[in-house]
């Protein structure tokens, strides 16, 4: 009989056997996926060299005693197969499930740990690559946007060519609670805007988040289809949050950004009334996505 033929014998009358084959698989798939991906998303520069250490070391601590336990059984398994051999009695095989059964479970939390750090990195890289180096922006109508960057000396932004500065009497009357913007572009009927608070509130760059989600706390007060996501640019930490807010005769659609600059807190909102959303809210994208800092943070 051959060794092949004398593994299927035991894999059908020892459930340990066959147990030990079946958690090496799954552990060995695992494996498998985690060093593909994180050395792929290396070379591609997907994730950072630290990164990429951390889920090396991570699948290492799995692979070396899966690999010691599996080089174990080999030999006794090679003395089992030479003892039947000998007197054709199938030797009692010594169940090594247990120790499998918890390298099985550590697979399971480094493929789930490697798989955030994964997702995490993989999703700031394709934010970096969210900005277009074209000035132009075709609405869902069909209407071409032409934009430029402003600079507004601590960061950029591309602001429609078409828009003007709004006058400080216009900022008064249409922001009349007294939390006005310290700057707004704005279309020629005022139904569009680029709004900037650029004031002296100390803002730290790890406080960014709190601060957006107490944003959202306060606009669920009044406000509807909130959305809040959390990204960063160039070490800057930066809260997003879209909704629809009520006006006096009308609904606003805004799109904020909120981030903190040399200790100081920045937010820009693109807004427009409900009606103009359907063709607005993807300028609205184009042009918060479009966000470039003057220096990288440290």
């Amino acid at each position: 009989m051959k060794k092949s033929e004398f593994k299927k014998i035991m894999k059908k009358e020892n459930k340990a056997f066959k147990n030990f084959y079946l958690y090496s698989g799954i552990i060995t798939f695992l494996l498998i996926i985690v060093i593909f991906l994180n050395v792929l998303l290396n070379l591609n520069e997907e994730i950072p060299l630290y990164a990429f250490i951390i889920n090396a070391v991570l699948a290492f601590v799995v692979a070396i005693p899966f690999v010691i336990i599996d080089v174990k059984n080999d030999k006794e398994i090679k003395k089992m197969y030479e003892s039947y051999q000998k007197d054709s009695k199938i030797p009692e095989y010594k169940d090594k499930t247990n120790p499998l059964k918890i390298l099985l479970i550590l697979s399971i939390i480094v493929f789930v740990i490697d798989g955030f750090i994964m997702a995490k990195y993989t999703f700031m890289k394709e934010n970096e690559r969210a900005i277009d180096t074209s000035l132009e922006i075709v609405t869902n109508q069909g209407n071409t946007i032409i934009t430029e960057y402003e600079d507004l000396g601590e960061f950029s932004l591309k602001i429609p060519t078409e828009f003007n500065i709004m006058s400080e009497e216009a900022i008064s009357n249409k922001y009349p609670t007294g939390n006005n913007p310290s700057l707004v572009y704005t279309n020629e009927r005022g139904t569009i805007n680029i709004a900037f608070v650029l004031n002296d509130v100390a803002m730290r760059n790890e406080e960014i988040e709190e601060y957006t989600k107490a944003m959202e706390t306060m606009y669920r007060q009044y406000a509807n289809d909130i959305n809040i996501n959390f990204f960063e640019r160039d070490n800057h930490k930066i809260g997003e949050i879209k909704f629809i807010s009520p006006a006096s005769d009308t609904n606003i659609y805004n799109h904020i950004i909120a981030f903190s600059v040399d200790g100081k807190l920045r937010l820009v909102n693109f807004n427009c009334t409900e009606d103009l959303r359907p063709e607005w809210e993807k300028v609205g994208d184009f042009v918060i996505n479009s966000l470039l800092f003057t220096d990288y943070q440290d």
